[in-house]
C-alpha cells in the first residue's frame, strides 16, 4: 500500500526553490541536499530528492543507491517507483524498470506515465511488439494524445517485423490524422514508409499532402521530385524541381544564405542538370 504522505516542510522548501535554480546548478543542489541529509539522516524524503537531482545530473548509479535508501527509510509514494524505473533503464537494467512499472500498474492499469515508460522499457529491451501494443494502450487512455504518441506506436510495428506491421504501423498514422486533423509529421512518416516499400503511387499522394501542408514549399517539391524520378517520371520530376528551385529564390537573401537553404541550392542545380541530360 503506497503512503500518501506530506513532505517535510525542508524537503518542500527545497523542491519550490529548485525551478529557479538553472540545469548547470544542479551540483549545487545536490550539495546543498548532501549537507541536510548529513543534518538529518534518516530523513526518506532527502535521500528521494537527492536521488531525484541525482538523476537529473545523469548520476545515474548514485540515483539509484539514494532512492534505495529512500525506500528502506520508509519513502514509499507511488513517485518512487516512477524514478526508480527511469534509472533502471538509463542503466539499462530492463527487467528491474519493469518492476517497477508493474508496481504502479497493479495499482493503476491505465496510468498513462507508467505506459509510456513500459513501452520506452519494451522497445529498447527489443520487445517490439508488446512495445506497440503499449503504445497503443497510451493513446487510448491518453485524455489528449500527440503526433509523438502514434509515431512511437508506428515505429515500434515497423521494429517488430511481425506479418501485418507495416499495415498496423500505417493504420496508427491513420488513426492519428483523423484524431488530430492533418498532421505534418504524420503524413510524412507514411510518406516514408510507402517510400521503403516501393509504394510509390502512395508515396507521391502523401507528398503531395505534405506540399499544402508546409508553409516553406522548397524542400516538400524537391522531396516529390525526388519520389517522381523513382516512378520513372522524368517530366514530371523536372515540373517539381523546377517549382522547388522558383521557390528557393524567391527566399529572403538571409533565409537563403543559411547552410541547409545552401546545400538544397546546389543539390537542386545538379539534379536539374541530371534531368536535362535525360
Amino acid at each position: 500500500m503506497y503512503l500518501f504522505r506530506p513532505f517535510s516542510v525542508l524537503v518542500l522548501l527545497l523542491l519550490w526553490s529548485a525551478p529557479a535554480v538553472a540545469h548547470g546548478d544542479l551540483d549545487e543542489q545536490i550539495e546543498e541536499a548532501t549537507k541536510q541529509i548529513q543534518i538529518n539522516p534518516d530523513s526518506a524524503d532527502l535521500y528521494f530528492y537527492r536521488g531525484k537531482l541525482r538523476y537529473q545530473h545523469e548520476e545515474f548509479a548514485t540515483s539509484l543507491t539514494d532512492l534505495v535508501h529512500a525506500h528502506k527509510l520508509g519513502f514509499d509514494e507511488i513517485e518512487l517507483d516512477y524514478f526508480s524505473a527511469k534509472v533502471h533503464f538509463a542503466l539499462q537494467d530492463f527487467e528491474a524498470a519493469l518492476q517497477s512499472i508493474r508496481s504502479i500498474l497493479t495499482l493503476i492499469p491505465h496510468d498513462v506515465t507508467a505506459l509510456k515508460i513500459k513501452a520506452q522499457i519494451l522497445h529498447a529491451s527489443g520487445s517490439f511488439e508488446d512495445a506497440a501494443e503499449t503504445h497503443g494502450m497510451v493513446i487510448k487512455h491518453s485524455i489528449r494524445t500527440f503526433p509523438e504518441n502514434y509515431l512511437a506506436a508506428a515505429k515500434a510495428w515497423l521494429d517488430s517485423k511481425v506479418v501485418g506491421a507495416v499495415d498496423s504501423a500505417l493504420m496508427l498514422l491513420d488513426q492519428g490524422i483523423y484524431v488530430l486533423g492533418p498532421t505534418y509529421t504524420l503524413i510524412q512518416r507514411k510518406k516514408e514508409i510507402y517510400v521503403a516499400q516501393g509504394e510509390l503511387t502512395n508515396a507521391m499522394i502523401e507528398q503531395q499532402k505534405v506540399i499544402v501542408l508546409s508553409q516553406r514549399k522548397e524542400m516538400p517539391l524537391f522531396g516529390a521530385a525526388e519520389i517522381a524520378l523513382m516512378m520513372g517520371d522524368v517530366d514530371q520530376a523536372r515540373r517539381y524541381l523546377l517549382e522547388s528551385r522558383s521557390a528557393i529564390l524567391k527566399l529572403p537573401s538571409e533565409i537563403l544564405k543559411s547552410v541547409a537553404m545552401q546545400t538544397l541550392d546546389r543539390q537542386s542545380r545538379i539534379f536539374l542538370t541530371e534531368l536535362n541530360s535525360y
